[in-house]
């Protein structure tokens, strides 16, 4: 019954060293952007975060190397740290991601609507971006891209608006044959909501890092 347990235990050690071997190790240095409210920086961050999650790839750490890799290394080589990190090469990575935001369509669905009864008056409007980001996947090795997937994502925005109700009352009351000389207090009202962008981008890049995921096995050389 033991024996029986242990093989199976080595047996998914077995599978999961399996795994870890097999993924190819990445790494992305800059994810572009021509769309101004997308930080490049900030994408970058979200972009390596997602690799990452997506237990698909080894990462390597390029973008911010010098904040931290860099400085230990030094600690080390100075003889400040034990070991032996400083002697040792970094591992390189076999493919390098480079990504790219576009603004696809900015307002690529609009409209508006409005009602208007005894001098109130109620509005509506409903507006549609659309943001879109490429991905390459290019060999190291080679400088052969062997890799790319584009992916869109749309980013919805709505309000709603009413105002004038104390016009309303006014012409109410007049109609009953009251006066209200004016002195009705005036109510408006304006409200918006529009989906973080933020939100939008880590969608947009999960969703990309997932279908390459799906096709990584055929960048091999066959």
């Amino acid at each position: 019954m033991k024996s029986a347990l242990l093989a199976t235990l080595l047996a998914c050690a077995s599978l999961v060293a399996s795994a870890q071997t097999t993924r190819p190790f990445v790494t992305v240095y800059e994810v572009r952007s021509s769309v101004s409210e997308i930080d490049p920086r900030a994408a970058t961050e979200m972009f390596t975060t997602a690799l990452i999650k997506s237990r698909s790839f080894r990462v390597m750490e390029r973008s911010r190397i010098e904040q931290g890799v860099a400085r230990e290394r030094q600690l080390n080589q100075q003889g400040i740290t034990d070991g032996a990190t400083a002697a040792r090469a970094l591992t390189g990575a076999v493919y390098v991601f480079e990504a790219t935001f576009s603004e696809a369509n900015a307002g690529k669905a609009r409209s508006e609507s409005g009602v208007g009864i005894g001098g109130m008056n109620m509005g509506s409007s409903s507006n549609t971006d659309e943001i879109g980001m490429d991905v390459r996947v290019v060999n190291v090795a080679t400088g052969e891209v062997v890799d790319a997937v584009n992916v869109r994502k749309q980013i919805e925005s709505s309000g709603v608006s009413v105002a004038g109700v104390g016009s309303l009352i006014d012409n109410v009351a007049a109609l009953r044959g009251k006066s209200t000389r004016g002195l009705t207090p005036d109510l408006s009202h304006r409200s918006e909501r529009k989906e973080g962008v933020d939100r939008a981008l880590r969608s947009l890049i999960e969703l990309a890092i997932l279908e390459l995921a799906k096709r990584s096995k055929e960048w091999e050389p066959q």
